[in-house]
């Protein structure tokens, strides 16, 4: 997928949830963003960096998991890596549970029960994320090809729109992020 189009598909999600909500989105700046990305020493995908310069978090759903404003997100990677932390002490391993492991996954949706979405900033594979369990199923190969899927099933009316619930799958639909 070319920048081009991969702005397209950040422009149609956004839209999309504009249209639902009857809503306007404000966004991030660029300083904002590249200034978190300093403080937190991680880089966030190109298409993720493009929905933050979109919308600041809070308007966009992935399914049930609300997307995170980049304060939320900081949050979110602090609480994995105390729970790293207290694994590893748990198991007796010597690592302090601040390596680049703990460091290169990056919370963009989660729900109120702990649940997220992660991208893995060195790969930009898409997973599942339990706070407490840790890594779960992977969705996507890639970010970009998590959110051009996306687009896709919510331009073809894959799902139903709710406030405060976000997304519900229609009757009969499977959604496939690109695995």
């Amino acid at each position: 997928m070319t920048p081009a189009e991969m702005r397209q598909c950040v422009v149609d999600i956004v839209g999309w949830f504009e249209a639902k909500a009857q809503t306007d989105t404000v966004g991030a700046s660029e300083d904002e963003i590249k200034a978190f990305s300093r403080r937190h020493d991680i880089t966030l995908p190109l298409a993720l960096e493009e929905l933050y310069l979109k919308t600041q978090g809070g308007l966009l759903w992935f399914e049930e998991k609300k997307m995170t404003s980049l304060q939320e997100a900081a949050k979110l990677r602090d609480e994995i890596k105390d729970n790293n932390k207290k694994k590893e002490n748990d198991n007796n391993n010597n690592n302090n549970g601040d390596d680049k492991e703990n460091n290169k996954y990056y919370p963009f949706a989660n729900d109120d029960e702990e649940d997220l979405l992660v991208v893995d900033c060195d790969t930009e594979a898409v997973f599942e994320y339990d706070l407490y369990s840790g890594l779960g199923t992977k969705l996507s190969e890639s970010f970009t090809d998590f959110i051009e899927t996306y687009r896709n099933l919510l331009l073809a009316d894959h799902f139903d729109y709710f406030d405060d619930i976000g997304l519900v799958e229609k009757v009969g639909i499977q959604p496939n992020y690109g695995k």
